[in-house]
């Protein structure tokens, strides 16, 4: 079966997905090879089981890479935990306060919660990923290797979990924000409701 119309300048993101051992990866470099010749193209992969450094012999893993051989490809291999420590570090000091603003946890509560892993958060900070990447716009093509199906169905459904998750804290938020207003007459943002 022929694959068209990913030259359309309206496409962006291609994401390979199946069972595993169907040849995603094979199929996404080929793409990712042949869209470089005319787009600046990122092939993203978000397989814990990294096989792109492999078939491209050439050590990718989680920094965006130029492809030797390629003008126009890049690649990167998301590192699920190096992410969300990533975004740890970044937001760390937001998220220490909507617990302790937000929660009757104490401080030493509050940094256990800091370290756990949550149920989908390998597939929340893959889809997080990709999401800065097409955002920040540096690229023409965006083209993911996903994990085998399982992983693949929860990368994709991964905006719903996230989204949950903002709203969770959102609310815990507003009740923040309306003890203080109730309390004091006013309420002024702070870096955690931004």
């Amino acid at each position: 079966m022929q694959l068209t119309g990913l030259e359309s300048n309206d496409l962006k993101l291609i994401i390979f997905g199946g069972k595993g051992g169907v040849g995603k990866t094979s199929c996404a470099i080929a793409t990712a090879l042949e869209l470089s010749e005319n787009f600046k193209t990122l092939l993203i992969s978000t397989d814990p089981a990294h096989s792109v450094s492999d078939c491209l012999e050439q050590q990718i893993g989680f920094k965006v890479q130029k492809v030797a051989g390629s003008k126009n490809l890049s690649a990167i291999e998301v590192v699920a935990d190096q992410a969300l420590s990533g975004f740890k570090n970044e937001h760390q000091s937001e998220l220490k306060k909507l617990l302790e603003t937000s929660t009757n946890l104490d401080h030493q509560d509050i940094d256990e919660v800091m370290e756990m892993s949550l149920p989908g958060i390998d597939e929340v900070m893959s889809f997080k990923t990709i999401s800065d990447f097409i955002e920040e716009g540096k690229y023409d093509k965006y083209i993911v290797d996903t994990a085998p199906t399982g992983h693949a169905l929860r990368l994709i459904s991964a905006h719903k979990l996230l989204d949950g998750w903002i709203k969770i804290g959102a609310r815990m938020r507003w009740k923040y924000r309306y003890i203080i207003k109730t309390l004091s007459g006013s309420y002024q943002q702070d870096e955690v409701d931004n």
